[in-house]
């Protein structure tokens, strides 16, 4: 979404392409050019998909709370994937396109500094919430074929649903203590980073590839496991014969 920062610990440190990049309250990010046909063309496809993605989501969202069975585990948790791609949709698409004409500045001040966490913070936590609802929603399918009358467990979706979220908010919090502005030296304006310079990168590294276990890697392999033990079930049944 962004240019990434080879980050050190280190005072200065320089970028792919020669540029210097001095780390502290002063910094130097390498300016991005894109060309102004690709910024208009690119534009104008996420303005597309910006429109499809809110009202389409919104209106899918609609049609599940609208339901008399909007209660159901099924219901509940669609509306829980609608709500988080809403959440990726005015969040992500807006700062990109932004990007494309300002790079990364951003307002100065305590607003610039809580506005520039809540934005990466409520990025991943959207994506978390979407993982973790297929998640249970495919333990849910399991238990549905397997055991029909012992899914005790998801008699309950509301609490299912809320414990998604607030897991997925915990598990990114420290996305609200990497991201803040800094002053970019070369623009003359501050500017919102993800991952800032002063962050220790070994940390990072040990975050991310803890998030790739918990947030990918883990819950592919479940999922792939149990809907496979679903089709094999549903393939091998036997028909009763009439």
């Amino acid at each position: 979404m962004q240019a990434q920062l080879n980050m050190t610990n280190n005072t200065a440190a320089t970028g792919a392409n020669g540029t210097s990049l001095t780390h502290g309250p002063n910094f130097t990010l390498p300016n991005v050019f894109i060309q102004t046909d690709i910024k208009i063309g690119m534009t104008l496809a996420y303005a597309v998909i910006f429109v499809i993605a809110l009202f389409g989501n919104s209106f899918g969202l609609f049609l599940v709370l609208k339901k008399s069975s909007s209660s159901s585990v099924t219901n509940l948790f669609i509306a829980n994937m609608a709500i988080a791609d809403l959440l990726l949709t005015v969040t992500v698409m807006p700062f990109q396109v932004a990007y494309f004409y300002r790079g990364l500045v951003w307002i100065g001040g305590a607003m610039g500094n809580i506005t520039c966490k809540v934005l990466f913070h409520v990025i991943p936590v959207s994506i978390a919430a979407t993982v973790l609802t297929m998640l249970v929603i495919s333990i849910d399918r399991f238990y549905a074929v397997f055991y029909p009358l012992r899914s005790k467990l998801f008699r309950k979706p509301r609490i299912l649903s809320a414990i998604i979220w607030i897991l997925s908010f915990v598990l990114m919090i420290p996305y609200v203590f990497y991201s803040e502005i800094e002053f970019d030296t070369r623009q003359t304006a501050y500017v919102c980073l993800q991952v800032s310079s002063r962050t220790d990168t070994n940390v990072i590294r040990i975050f991310h590839i803890c998030l790739f276990s918990i947030l990918y890697a883990l819950p592919l392999f479940i999922m792939t496991i149990l809907y496979f033990l679903v089709c094999r079930k549903l393939w091998l049944r036997k028909i009763p014969e009439t």
